[in-house]
């Protein structure tokens, strides 16, 4: 029961078109440069992916890197459309499987939470309440890993951290921002459109 609750970042936000996402909250991020005392060491590990235990109120834990990743938390990972458990190279309206259906939620759902098909039952993706508790609970810096921009999200409660790395997003075959934001999908959708995401960017540009 306990290893059903470990919740991991799952994917990066990839956009089908314009209009068809819904904002869970922009982070403007205060600008760091690259840290250097930062804890951002694995807790655990399940099923081979590794996770940080950020002593978040739910017991929630976050994985260290995105999926497409293993162990370097600074690098993109795979980017998919929300509901969908494949990669593709173009982006929009008329290829998107969830596109007008109505669910609530594909949190721990296999047929569409990427996170659980790729890395097994014990993982699903974060939910608008688990991006929320993070807001609450941590501390985020724009910074730098490796060359990487992103954000630093580092626990009130014990110190630990773990990095969202500005991958940037799809639309169409384009990809835009890369290393300017980071787009992350929830798990949640607001209607057979509108899906929640989260955008991060700094609060001035390097």
């Amino acid at each position: 029961a306990f290893l059903k609750r470990n919740v991991f970042l799952a994917v990066v936000l990839c956009f089908f078109a314009v209009g068809l996402i819904w904002i869970v909250d922009n982070i403007n991020v205060e600008e760091g440069t690259e840290l250097i005392f930062v804890d951002y060491s694995a807790t655990g590990s399940i099923g081979g992916h590794e996770y940080v235990d950020l002593g978040l109120p739910s017991s929630v834990k976050w994985a260290t890197c995105n999926i497409g990743q293993t162990k370097m938390p600074e690098d993109y990972g795979k980017f998919y459309a929300w509901g969908e458990i494949a990669e593709k190279d173009n982006f929009s309206s008329a290829n998107s499987v969830t596109l007008g259906l109505d669910i609530d939620s594909i949190s721990g759902n296999k047929e569409y939470d990427v996170a659980q098909q790729e890395w097994g039952s014990q993982w699903r993706m974060p939910s608008k309440e688990d991006f929320e508790e993070l807001f609450e609970n941590c501390i985020w810096q724009w910074s730098k890993r490796n060359g990487i921009h992103g954000s630093c999200v580092t626990s009130k409660i014990n110190g630990k951290s773990i990095f969202l790395p500005a991958a940037g997003n799809f639309s169409g075959h384009d990809r835009r921002k890369k290393n300017e934001n980071g787009y992350y999908w929830t798990s949640n959708s607001r209607d057979s459109i509108c899906s929640y995401y989260l955008n991060i960017y700094p609060a001035k540009s390097f």
